[in-house]
């Protein structure tokens, strides 16, 4: 991938999701139409893959509330990156799937091929499933409950690439 590749982002269909996460997710929504309850066992579950956006009303992307310790981008690229998340917004192009669920108040589910990522010196691109949910609190504050299962790696260091799985 070249240095300026835009991120790739194609839906695919339930039956498309190859990451046993993605589906535990999904059935968690199913059943719980994205209401979030601290009792909820099988929530409590996800919570440490999660990624979760607010959907404050004023700004947009969506901002990124927390990303879980456990999720594949903390156990990639460590919990100082994943804090530094926090805060920041997803870039335009990338939050098309958030905009559908705003919209559609139904989950998308995406295969991703990202732009390139600076880590250090390295230059990393990602290919990952990830699905967006609509989630709310009691309060009605609409979040956006995400969880991304990393399905390759390609690392460039020093001009050389290479790729692995995750």
């Amino acid at each position: 991938m070249h240095k300026h590749s835009p991120t790739q982002i194609h839906p695919i269909e339930p039956h498309q999701i190859r990451s046993d996460l993605l589906i535990a997710g999904l059935t968690w929504w199913k059943r719980s139409a994205g209401r979030i309850c601290r009792h909820d066992e099988r929530l409590n579950e996800l919570f440490p893959s999660l990624q979760i956006c607010a959907d404050n009303g004023h700004d947009w992307p969506p901002p990124v509330l927390c990303v879980g310790p456990d999720s594949d981008f903390a156990r990639l690229f460590g919990s100082e990156f994943v804090n530094d998340m926090a805060g920041t917004a997803n870039s335009v192009h990338d939050s098309l799937g958030y905009l559908q669920v705003k919209q559609s108040r139904q989950p998308v589910i995406e295969q991703v091929k990202s732009r390139p990522v600076t880590v250090g010196a390295d230059k990393i691109w990602l290919s990952y499933e990830r699905l967006i949910v609509p989630g709310s609190l009691s309060s009605k504050r609409e979040l956006y409950l995400v969880l991304n299962k990393i399905e390759r790696v390609l690392r460039e260091v020093g001009g050389a690439e290479d790729q692995f799985g995750f």
